[in-house]
């Protein structure tokens, strides 16, 4: 779908302009909306809309539809490249100086074990160096499976010390998720010693999330002058994190997991920033927010909608439930409870995976950018080098055409969409497939570009759910405003994150459980 053209075709008048930076930046449920209705409006067919960013200076490009465009525009790292907006990041979001950052801009070796021949970068390969991390230490299946299995551990806890065994309580199902999965994922990656030292992290943490947005495409200081304070404390709380792990680790020990640095990931990132990589103490502390806000933007909320749905749906919430023991397989001597559970096996369970990828479909938000590195024509539409290019889960992951079923329209929860039945037995056995839809349904981005941790936020996700389906009994109450009033709808995406990532619930869901073993 990409090529290039000493000469390519212009641009069809046909192709409808939107300009609105303001909605664009502060407002992109707004402007979604308005490419939606653009998009529908348009008639070249293809689904690729124009409009001007900052003024008539900039364009860009919005791969709205159309599978082959997607993956073109996912895969295509060769004339299409995210480097020049994960520097935007660094400086805005990530909180690196900008000496760190320039040495990213410098380095144009590549990500990939040998270094691009043509690039002439000599000396540490930044790029490289920071891919080598994520493949080696939150990839491979020996980190992932550890991370998982620690913040099982955690999170089983914390679910056997906050409840009794048959009792019924009240409890709220998105606050609770934001306190008890954020402290297990917090402990998992980074210890039990972060939250220690800096307990003012867990509150400073959902307004740099709230305001992510803005802090990338540099939204000026006066504008939310609060939201920036908290940015900056938040980085004195990762520095506080990283001194103290410095000071009390032995770097003699080898564990996967310890209470200082917490996680092997966590450490030999630390290391590399600082003995291989030389950046400086504000670089490391941003660095090291970035991960928090990778840790828990994303998964946190989908498991939050995934249990919102699960306990909207009694007989989904038993069905989840029985599939989930199969995983157990060993059982505790005195109680004849279910014991040690098989992460491997729970990932893969068919009806599992589908309520994972549905809710993923319906919430995930996240622009996905490009910019052009040369004059091209993609699908016979002229690019222009330094051009930049869209895709939007949130207008893929909701065509009506690919995702809707007779009965089940695209934009409502169906288990069943991401499932097909076969007989075994006698029985019917569901298996799970998203086969045939990498350019419709792309949660973690694709290509070079692809989210890193997508293995551990599935297993965490899956898991987290797991331990609850299979600990509890759940009974609706009531919709509630986030303060605890009555609310006179359900929760819906909220769509301040529209754009940024998955979309948390506007509204939190009250519910009465018992705790079953």
């Amino acid at each position: 779908m990409v090529s290039n053209s000493d000469e390519p075709p212009s641009l069809p008048e046909t192709i409808p302009y939107i300009t609105n930076t303001y909605q664009v930046v502060l407002h992109t449920s707004a402007f979604l909306r308005r490419l939606k209705t653009a998009l529908d409006g348009t008639n070249n067919g293809k689904g690729i809309i124009k409009y001007n960013l900052g003024g008539p200076f900039k364009s860009v490009y919005i791969v709205a539809r159309g599978e082959k465009n997607i993956q073109a525009f996912l895969r295509g790292s060769r004339d299409l490249d995210s480097e020049p907006f994960i520097h935007m990041g660094m400086e805005n979001l990530w909180g690196f100086s900008k000496k760190d950052a320039d040495k990213f801009k410098n380095d144009s070796s590549g990500r990939l074990k040998n270094p691009n021949p043509l690039s002439g970068t000599t000396g540490t390969r930044y790029w490289a160096g920071m891919h080598q991390l994520y493949d080696e230490f939150l990839t491979k299946p020996h980190h992932a499976n550890a991370l998982s299995h620690k913040f099982l551990e955690v999170f089983n806890d914390r679910l056997e010390n906050q409840f009794t065994v048959g009792k019924w309580t009240e409890t709220s199902v998105v606050a609770f998720m934001k306190e008890h999965m954020f402290q297990a994922s917090m402990t998992a990656l980074f210890g039990t010693e972060r939250l220690k030292i800096a307990p003012e992290t867990h509150g400073l943490y959902w307004v740099y999330e709230a305001y992510a947005w803005h802090f990338f495409y540099g939204v000026p200081r006066w504008m939310f002058p609060s939201a920036y304070k908290a940015r900056d404390e938040l980085y004195a709380a990762g520095k506080k994190y990283l001194d103290a792990a410095w000071k009390n680790f032995d770097w003699n020990g080898q564990e996967d997991w310890e209470p200082h640095f917490g996680s092997r990931f966590a450490r030999e990132t630390a290391r590399w920033m600082r003995e291989a990589a030389g950046f400086d103490e504000k670089t490391q502390a941003g660095f090291f927010t970035l991960l928090l806000f990778a840790l828990h933007s994303n998964t946190l909320p989908t498991c939050t909608w995934m249990l919102i749905y699960l306990c909207k749906d009694p007989e989904l919430f038993q069905a989840v439930r029985e599939e989930a023991l199969s995983a157990y397989y060993s059982q505790d001597e005195g109680t004849g409870r279910p014991k040690e559970i098989d992460v491997g096996k729970l990932v893969m369970l068919p009806l599992l995976q589908s309520v994972f990828a549905e809710t993923l479909r319906l919430h995930m938000s996240f622009t996905n950018i490009r910019e052009a590195r040369k004059d091209m024509v993609f699908d016979g539409y002229k690019i222009k080098k330094g051009s930049w290019m869209q895709a939007f889960t949130g207008i893929s992951h909701r065509e009506e055409a690919v995702w809707g079923r007779e009965g089940h329209p695209a934009d409502e929860f169906w288990v069943g969409r991401h499932l097909t039945w076969s007989e075994n037995d006698g029985k019917q056995v569901p298996q799970f497939s998203i086969a045939g839809k990498g350019g419709d349904f792309y949660p973690f981005g694709g290509g070079t570009g692809m989210c890193p941790g997508r293995h551990f936020a599935k297993q965490e996700a899956l898991v987290a759910l797991a331990a609850i389906v299979t600990r509890f009994d759940v009974e609706f109450v009531e919709w509630t405003n986030q303060d605890g009033s009555k609310s006179d709808r359900e929760a819906r995406g909220d769509e301040k994150f529209a754009g940024a990532g998955t979309m948390p619930a506007d509204r939190d869901m009250k519910i009465r459980w018992k705790r079953l073993w």
